[in-house]
């Protein structure tokens, strides 16, 4: 259902074209929400204060089609600083979830309204290029249902395990056992 906006101000805004507009992304990184803005300084949205990153933010649109297809979109991030680049580096990020929104900003810098979110999106993946002088990160985002028919959990295995817990071998001889283990159960 289209939203209908009802606020005053950005009803006049719009019938002005006096206004102009931002990226918010929301993307939640495993240790922390980043909230950037492309816009020339912070902007305060839901309370949350979305950080002018020092670099030029796009978002790819979403393709439509009348097949059954996923749709996923790019966020890409040029003339990135140190710190940002770290955050994105450092951290896992697939299935992380991402927001975007477009806001519309008073002459003043004070947002007057904001509008939809851009898939409920989940990263996928990122490519990271730089040189002596800049960076640019682009990240992958598609649909929640990107990964609906993937497994969750981890296997019997000592790989598995230990990719969590190096030095442990529990899983060592899994394979030899006979009996069917039946976990929660006294039998």
């Amino acid at each position: 259902m289209p939203r209908v906006v009802s606020d005053a101000r950005a009803i006049t805004a719009l019938k002005s074209d006096d206004f102009n507009h931002a990226l918010l992304l929301k993307i939640q990184f495993a240790r922390g929400t980043q909230y950037w803005t492309d816009y020339g300084h912070p902007l305060i949205h839901a309370g949350d204060i979305y950080s002018s990153v020092s670099s030029f933010i796009s978002v790819s649109s979403v393709s439509d089609s009348t097949d059954i297809t996923v749709g996923s979109f790019l966020i890409t991030a040029q003339n990135v600083d140190k710190s940002t680049m770290a955050v994105v580096l450092t951290q896992p990020i697939s299935g992380r979830r991402v927001d975007v929104w477009r806001a519309m900003i008073d002459d003043d810098g004070s947002i007057i309204d904001v509008f939809g979110v851009q898939l409920n999106s989940r990263m996928s993946s990122w490519t990271a290029a730089e040189n002596s002088e800049t960076a640019t990160v682009t990240i992958e985002a598609a649909s929640h249902w990107a990964d609906f028919n993937r497994t969750a959990g981890r296997r019997t295995t000592p790989a598995s395990q230990q990719r969590f817990f190096p030095n442990d071998t529990a899983f060592e001889f899994a394979h030899s056992i006979v009996k069917p283990v039946k976990w929660g159960s006294s039998q």
